[in-house]
């Protein structure tokens, strides 16, 4: 396992474009590939962009976790163990 500091490497990188199940990662993960897709699932998933529609409403759309690719890294990294396939929240 490398220590690169990327998402690919961390433990709250759930690949695949709509994240994956916490029994599926290891399978999704697989070897490092920097336009792979995935979720960052480090905080919970924020509201989605209000708009205002042609009758005077407004829509909320539904949030979602923070779409990355496993090229990605940001100042909350935390290295991902062989042991360790998805934080605690998503098993």
């Amino acid at each position: 396992m490398t220590t690169e500091m990327c998402c690919h490497n961390c433990r709250f990188f759930s690949p695949g474009e709509g994240g994956c199940p916490s029994y599926e990662t290891e399978t999704e993960l697989g070897e490092y590939d920097e336009t792979k897709e995935g979720q960052c699932r480090r905080h919970p998933p924020g509201h989605g962009k209000t708009i205002p529609q042609k009758n005077g409403e407004l829509m909320t759309y539904f949030g979602d976790w923070p779409k990355v690719m496993a090229c990605f890294w940001c100042g909350e990294f935390q290295q991902r163990t062989e042991s360790e396939s998805m934080p605690a929240l998503c098993r």
